[in-house]
């Protein structure tokens, strides 16, 4: 059994395509005000600008996404955007968002049963979120914890993956993406 998990995470890996490639928003647009850079191999929204999201240039399906995030505010609110259109000012108005607002990182409004989980955040450090999104399937792990996994009956099945802006400085790294076989 050990061996088929091990074999299974390999085959994920050989799949994924780095979102971010650590020296420039190649394969991002910026959306509305916001302010994004890269600083030391990190995705870095400033803070300043005003409200906004990043998108992928592409849209996603069905994937498996996986990020790092950290912000040393003690306020703070931001948000990874998945099967995002594009319409929508600041950020838009159809899509999935997961929460990174203190005190409720990990919620996807919208979605019975995704409720936030600020106790498995490391504040001030670098934390790691793996969604997985396949059909209606959606899941969420925090740091290694499963977060929350739930099945959605919306009709939002492929968009763009974001980033969004509230006026906080975040910084983002390891973004992977592996695309999943259609249910």
């Amino acid at each position: 059994m050990r061996i088929a998990a091990v074999l299974l995470a390999l085959a994920l890996q050989e799949g994924s395509i780095d979102l971010f490639n650590g020296k420039d928003l190649t394969g991002w647009v910026p959306m509305n005000k916001a302010e994004w850079t890269v600083e030391d191999g990190a995705l870095i929204l400033t803070g300043k600008g005003g409200n906004g999201w990043l998108r992928t240039e592409k849209m996603y399906k069905d994937f498996e996404l996986t990020l790092d995030w950290k912000t040393t505010g003690e306020k703070y609110d931001s948000g990874i955007f998945f099967r995002a259109l594009e319409k929508g000012d600041p950020w838009p108005k159809v899509s999935y968002q997961v929460n990174l607002l203190k005190g409720r990182e990990g919620e996807c409004g919208g979605l019975k049963g995704a409720t936030g989980k600020p106790d498995l955040i490391k504040a001030g450090d670098w934390n790691t979120f793996v969604l997985r999104v396949q059909g209606r399937a959606m899941k969420l792990t925090i740091n290694g914890t499963e977060a929350w996994s739930v099945e959605d009956t919306a009709a939002v099945r492929e968009g763009y993956i974001g980033l969004q802006a509230e006026g906080i400085r975040y910084q983002f790294r390891n973004l992977k993406l592996t695309p999943l076989k259609s249910e």
